[in-house]
């Protein structure tokens, strides 16, 4: 889209240092002129070729097999979740789908017209168009041309008893030599850009199976049964073995090759962002498979024979639709297969970033995909500038950065390219405090807080495990002075910070000996009923491993407080654990966990916007005064899979993302209940719960205020198998209900 904005004469400029022709730029950039700049109005232009694709399939069909094989095959391209995948990306791949089937269509009604002596020129225009546009929108056209053309020659080998092979023959070749003429002034510019582009891997034994589940279910990359695979792929062979059968040769030489070339052409330059070429060979795959669903064309279509063909045509197009549902049901509603979230992250920038804040994007690409969305005050920086990395310059940007920022936020994708030595990430890494580290689709994004000066660490001296001592730590925040005055763990130091904000957490470690296990720091934030309101999981800057003894070890992290999180007293607490076995190691003051400190966490002055909030499901639903705008629901421990089944014992923990539509005159309770997901409700387990979870009654609530509350359900150690729900409802002091019951995503119990 950042192309097409460009005028057309940049277009052409800049497409021809990349490895995709102008054609559908241009159109887009017309398109968009038209229709605005919306993702719906950027996206509709494959919508629309991808409609028209399943017209075109539905006529080659018809002229090639008749009309019940054109709308049978007109329905697999219809459900097809291949073609519906790519019929909603701005990308060329619809269109290039669409002038390949036109050119197939166009050369068939050529060759039909020129058996029966009817006119050709309106066939042979639209062949012509076809071929030039599908040669200046994708370089994978050609495969169509070869196809066209050995059919031709087929053909003519077919019909040579007829008469006139040498006018076809010329007639066909001038055809050839008009979009050739059309293609000649971006030919020099193609070839040098194939013969220099970095070569693929070679193909390897995985390349069939890929291939075939995206032809049959799209790269939506859902686990789908073998069966269906395995079917699916038995009624193409039938329809293969059909085609053969019925003759003549130039159809079946046709299709094959319409379809055999892209495939062959995918395998040999193997490599998953490539398996998008085999969209050309959709309109084939849908015309063998419609042939292998087709009945045996008994003549006599009131005979029993005829009803057994209509069942069979039935029950197939059943068996093509089941097929698709699971894939095109997971690419529409299963967050897990989502693309990367420029839209999601931006809208969490704009929430969680300020004008004192940063964001670095780490490569080329980012930045017009990102600005798209990113409409917040954060200023933007792609680093680094150039390809190969400047080091110097990159880090002398970097101090410059850290120097006038609180937070920097950086968005890495494809470091492997933008920054193979890792020097943005290592250089963060070793000045700022990472707080957190998450994947959003194939990009991650990692947030730092600028170091705040301090003094000398305050000494203390807690041993964890045999070895190892905790000698000293220091907290601070953007909000707060040194927060760490206290000798020891035993006194607290005091902090004040808000929800969204970012603690630092200063450590220095010592050994008395050489380690060989490698740890893990932990840092949680825990509020009275000990659930987290923050954590952060790494390990110390320099592996365990290579801790000298009796030599100090500087480590350092950020520790984001959860936004949402209720004002209150919590506390912090650290420890390590075994990166291998996670267990942790035991503190000579007792425990498993040394606590640094308490922390005051007050109200935010600003209410998070819903993006900065993480939960996993949305809700948007009324309680009286609140509105639940989501929530989690999960085995305690386990939020980075939310389906991870339950066992008797096992406490499910649910998180509450609400906010005060206005503020609340009572104090309610919250009532939460585990009960079987069918049947009467009879509950198994339930508890009634302040409705913040913590000591934080709704009557001290702001309008609009946004509370991330947290609570626990224990599954009952005699509960059977199966799954169950979780309801909820508000009740006010006397227990009387004040709401309706909701019902939360089932869980599983094994």
């Amino acid at each position: 889209m950042a192309l097409a904005q460009a005028g057309l004469r940049e277009i052409v400029s800049r497409t021809a240092l990349d490895i995709h022709p102008p054609l559908y730029y241009a159109l887009l950039h017309g398109w968009m002129r038209l229709f605005g700049e919306s993702e719906i109005a950027v996206r509709s232009l494959s919508v629309v070729a991808s409609v028209l694709l399943v017209a075109v399939i539905y006529r080659l069909g018809t002229r090639l097999f008749g009309a019940q094989m054109g709308l049978l095959a007109a329905f697999i391209a219809a459900v097809s979740p291949f073609q519906i995948y790519y019929a909603q990306e701005a990308r060329m791949y619809a269109l290039l789908a669409l002038l390949g089937a036109l050119t197939v269509w166009a050369s068939v009604e050529l060759a039909r017209a020129t058996v029966n002596d009817a006119p050709i020129a309106g066939w042979a225009l639209l062949y012509v168009l076809g071929a030039t546009l599908g040669l200046y929108t994708h370089y994978a056209f050609p495969v169509v041309l070869v196809a066209t053309n050995m059919a031709f020659l087929v053909w003519l080998w077919w019909t040579r008893g007829q008469g006139q092979v040498a006018r076809h023959l010329v007639g066909w070749l001038v055809l050839q030599l008009v979009p050739l003429l059309f293609y000649l002034p971006w030919l020099p510019t193609a070839w040098r850009q194939l013969t220099t582009w970095p070569a693929p891997p070679a193909a390897n034994d995985s390349a069939w199976g890929a291939v075939w589940q995206t032809l049959v279910f799209g790269p939506v990359g859902i686990r789908v049964s073998s069966i269906w695979l395995i079917l699916l792929g038995l009624l193409t062979v039938v329809g293969i073995v059909r085609l053969l059968r019925q003759g003549p040769a130039p159809k079946a030489t046709l299709l094959l090759l319409y379809a055999g070339l892209p495939i062959a052409l995918t395998v040999i330059l193997f490599k998953p962002a490539y398996l998008k070429f085999l969209l050309v060979a959709s309109p084939a795959l849908c015309l063998l498979l419609a042939l292998g669903l087709r009945g045996r064309r008994s003549g006599k279509s009131n005979s029993r024979v005829g009803w057994v063909d209509a069942s069979l045509v039935v029950l197939g197009t059943g068996l093509v639709l089941v097929a698709a549902w699971r894939p095109l049901e997971a690419y529409y509603t299963d967050p897990a297969l989502g693309r990367d979230d420029y839209r999601g992250m931006a809208r969490y920038l704009e929430g969680i970033a300020g004008p004192e804040d940063a964001i670095i994007l780490n490569a080329a690409g980012q930045q017009e995909v990102f600005d798209y969305y990113f409409g917040g005050e954060a200023p933007v920086y792609p680093l680094p500038r150039t390809r190969p990395l400047d080091p110097a310059g990159t880090v002398t940007e970097l101090e410059m950065i850290l120097a006038q920022s609180r937070n920097i936020f950086a968005l890495y994708w494809a470091t492997d390219e933008s920054d193979p030595g890792g020097v943005i990430e290592d250089w963060l890494d070793e000045h700022a405090f990472k707080a957190t580290d998450a994947w959003v689709g194939n990009v991650r994004m990692v947030s730092y807080a600028a170091p705040l000066p301090g003094g000398d660490f305050p000494t203390i001296d807690v041993h964890l495990g045999d070895h190892i001592t905790l000698a000293g730590y220091r907290l601070l925040n953007s909000a707060a002075e040194d927060a760490t005055d206290a000798a020891s763990p035993s006194e607290p130091p005091p902090m004040k910070i808000a929800p969204g904000q970012i603690v630092q957490v200063q450590l220095r470690w010592t050994t008395d000996t050489s380690l060989d296990e490698r740890y893990v720091v932990f840092l949680q934030v825990l509020d009275e009923a000990n659930h987290l309101a923050g954590q952060r999981d790494a390990e110390p800057a320099l592996s365990t491993l290579d801790w000298k003894p009796d030599q100090p070890v500087l480590d350092h992290h950020g520790l984001l407080v959860e936004p949402g999180t209720p004002p209150g007293a919590y506390r912090i607490i650290t420890g390590l654990y075994n990166a291998d076995t996670g267990h942790r190691l035991p503190v000579s003051d007792g425990g498993d966990f040394v606590e640094l400190g308490t922390l005051t966490v007050e109200r935010a002055g600003t209410p998070p916007p819903v993006d900065a909030l993480s939960f996993h499901r949305q809700a948007d639903v009324s309680f009286g005064p609140l509105r639940l705008l989501g929530y989690d629901r999960y085995k305690l421990g386990h939020s980075y899979d939310p389906e991870t089944p339950l066992h008797p014992g096992d406490p499910v923990h649910v998180v509450l993302y609400w906010q005060a539509q206005s503020h609340p005159q009572e104090d309610w309770q919250l009532e939460l209940q585990l009960s079987p997901a069918t049947g009467p409700v009879s509950p198994v387990a339930e508890g009634v719960f302040p409705v913040a979870g913590v000591d934080y009654p709704m009557t001290r609530w702001e309008p609009l205020e946004v509370v991330r509350a947290q609570f626990d359900l224990f599954v009952p150690d005699d509960a059977v198998p199966g799954d169950y729900r979780v309801s909820l409802r508000l009740l006010d002091k006397t227990g009387s209900p004040m709401t309706e019951t909701y019902n939360l995503v089932p869980v599983s119990v094994e």
